[in-house]
């Protein structure tokens, strides 16, 4: 991977925290889910779309910066989280499947991205 424009970084940690904030806060699960296509999915398809270019995928950059150790457990305590404060909303069996579903997807997604050669 090629070196990341700070901005790019910056991006990054800023939709990461606008999303973290909302999640904490416990917003409705359909506004927590426009926000997460509006400032993930935007930066994720830009980084997604050339392999070699400087513009990461999240993925990608959260490999190059954070531990293993770290992400794995932060999945797991997300999706606990989401499943509590989610919990007396309606159709909450239906949010607890999607946030078990989501959870073990992504920590079967960054499992073999940490497992990749160096860069």
């Amino acid at each position: 991977m090629t070196k990341q424009p700070w901005w790019w970084l910056t991006i990054w940690a800023v939709d990461i925290a606008i999303l973290v904030g909302l999640f904490l806060y416990g917003v409705l699960p359909s506004t927590f889910i426009a926000a997460v296509v509006v400032l993930f999915g935007v930066p994720e398809f830009i980084g997604a779309r050339v392999s070699k270019d400087s513009y990461a995928p999240l993925t990608q950059v959260i490999r190059h910066h954070l531990p293993r150790w770290v992400i794995f457990p932060v999945i797991g305590a997300a999706a606990v989280w989401g499943a509590w404060i989610w919990r007396d909303r309606p159709h909450h069996v239906l949010i607890w499947v999607i946030i078990g579903a989501a959870s073990f997807w992504g920590q079967d997604h960054f499992d073999p991205t940490f497992d990749q050669a160096g860069e």
